[in-house]
């Protein structure tokens, strides 16, 4: 199952368990982070195979908050446990829909919430090409080993494999967080990104990159533009 990657990558990067009583179906772990990071983050990951969405409307209506005052009463956790703690849910994705996730993760009490959804196909690529030890220096390293290429097959596919997976982990695991290896390979990036453009779209993205635009805002995307070509 995905939590016992997830689990790893908490044990290398500066957390360590902590055994904590729940009454619970799913398979679970609790971390703390140690001493030394400075940080007042504290996960909760759960699993369980072949998750329903029976079991996940569960944990919004009463088991999430059942876990929060067990984790608060125990020994384990000081008072930042409170605003500070994150639920992770994972669960193959095959039999459960889109709405049952939205629900869980838009759920707005005691722990944050995120899920990690994934197919079967993704986890067995991810052992068959993920090894060594998962740090976020090497998770890095996975992201753009080959300046680029693999984002640019990744977001043009849209392939379920380890990559995939591992954009997943990024976005929903905090602690994982992505560091530009160099200015030179963003700019290789760049360039391959334009290189995909029709000579219309690759005028837009170069007026945006000048503009130091940010990309993944659509509205000041939209007003950049607009103002650009109503000038005209």
């Amino acid at each position: 199952m995905l939590i016992e990657v997830v689990k790893l990558i908490f044990l290398e990067n500066g957390y360590v368990e902590r055994p904590v009583e729940l009454n619970t179906q799913f398979t679970y772990f609790f971390v703390v982070p140690k001493p030394e990071l400075q940080k007042q983050e504290y996960f909760l990951v759960l699993e369980k195979k072949d998750t329903t969405a029976t079991d996940i409307a569960e944990l919004v209506k009463e088991k999430a908050d059942l876990y929060f005052d067990t984790i608060r009463r125990c020994d384990k956790v000081d008072e930042s446990f409170e605003k500070n703690c994150t639920i992770i849910l994972c669960c193959e994705s095959s039999k459960i829909d889109l709405n049952s996730i939205l629900r869980f993760e838009e759920d707005p009490y005691n722990f944050k919430k995120n899920a990690i959804e994934y197919r079967d196909e993704e986890l067995v690529s991810w052992r068959s090409h993920v090894s060594g030890a998962l740090t976020v220096e090497n998770l890095n390293h996975l992201v753009n080993p080959d300046q680029g290429a693999s984002f640019i097959a990744f977001k043009t596919t849209n392939k379920l494999d380890y990559y995939s997976l591992l954009m997943k982990i990024f976005i929903k695991i905090p602690l994982v967080y992505y560091e530009p290896q160099s200015t030179s390979a963003l700019y290789d990036i760049s360039d391959k990104i334009r290189d995909c453009l029709n000579k219309e779209y690759a005028a837009q993205y170069d007026y945006l990159i000048a503009a130091d635009c940010d990309l993944t805002d659509d509205v000041e995307v939209e007003n950049l533009l607009l103002s650009k070509w109503t000038a005209k």
